[in-house]
């Protein structure tokens, strides 16, 4: 191979190789890390790469299974690489220095670097992955399946036995109850159910609207830029604030606000009479704490904040009540 194929030409596919095995390594820690319950709720919210991740994460050993046998093939191919070149520029021990100088490559490059990057950014991660993935995990299905099936073989020859503790009585243990005890003219009732289950496992954080998507009132823009605003609003309440979200002034309910006041005789001015105090959450509240909240305080909308007090999303009831529902 070394004679028929130009040394520049083995260094790029080389280098090519390299490039793949650090994208299967990174992208496996983001698959597996990223949080779960966020990818449903963007699923929900029509997000395509996210329903593709949600498709994936539903059999996550043929996803590991695909991304090994990846991963191990491009690296085999990389090594028998090394060694061509190697021998060819400095006989035998040049394989030897090679096969140490690509051990440090793949080692830094290929595994520490993109996993530690796709442990701090999963999601941003994971769901562009989920695009390259479905397919090639569809179109694999039947090698995996093979892989698989043999994995298991040797767990059980091994005597692993998942889910060994059988003292309590775990939320998977409560969701199958359900499931089993449900009559099947009562799905709904038992997704419904389902979703309370899962309101415990996830946090503000999971299911809020980003800092950046969220829509209010200006106070530094034209009042003609807010009527319009206001006119166009598909909510029902819109936060006020004057350049960034960060100098939050206050909620401004529409309906009350549009029962009131002549909106053809708009200005920036009546708004501030209007307001009411915003509601603030930390974002790692879980939704079933923060259901009881939303009925302690009478409110049904709050700003989600980090532990610095900086506003980082926005989040209603009927959010909290989607994830209960699903598509109910």
């Amino acid at each position: 191979m070394g004679d028929e194929i130009p040394l520049g030409t083995l260094f790029t596919i080389l280098a090519i190789l390299i490039i793949l095995s650090a994208f299967f390594s990174g992208t496996e820690t983001a698959l597996m890390r990223v949080n779960k319950y966020r990818i449903r709720h963007l699923s929900r919210k029509g997000n395509r790469e996210a329903k593709l991740a949600e498709k994936l994460l539903k059999h996550p050993e043929k996803l590991i299974a695909f991304i090994l046998f990846g991963n191990n093939l491009v690296n085999f191919i990389a090594a028998s690489i090394v060694g061509v070149v190697s021998m060819k520029i400095g006989g035998p021990a040049g394989v030897a220095i090679g096969t140490l100088l690509l051990t440090l490559v793949v080692l830094l490059f290929a595994e520490s670097a993109p996993k530690t990057i796709a442990a701090i950014f999963p999601e941003k991660i994971a769901l562009p992955a989920s695009l390259v993935y479905y397919p090639l995990v569809k179109i694999m299905a039947p090698i995996l399946g093979i892989i698989n099936f043999f994995t298991n073989i040797i767990l059980k020859t091994l005597g692993s036995v998942p889910n060994q503790n059988d003292e309590k009585l775990s939320i998977g243990e409560l969701k199958t109850l359900i499931h089993d005890g449900m009559t099947k003219t009562s799905v709904d009732r038992q997704k419904i159910m389902m979703g309370v289950l899962d309101l415990g496992n996830i946090t503000v954080e999971d299911i809020m609207l980003p800092h950046n998507e969220i829509l209010g009132i200006d106070l530094s823009d034209s009042s003609a830029v807010n009527q319009n605003i206001i006119q166009q609003s598909f909510y029902s309440k819109l936060p006020v604030y004057q350049e960034t979200l960060d100098n939050l002034k206050g909620i401004l309910d529409l309906s009350n606000f549009l029962k009131k006041r002549d909106l053809s005789l708009y200005n920036n001015e009546m708004v501030l009479n209007h307001i009411k105090q915003p509601y603030f959450i930390p974002e790692t509240t879980t939704l079933s704490q923060q259901l009881l909240e939303f009925k302690k305080k009478n409110e049904k909308l709050g700003f989600a904040v980090d532990e610095y007090g900086n506003i980082q999303g926005l989040v209603t009831i009927e959010d909290i009540f989607e994830e209960i529902v699903g598509d109910y």
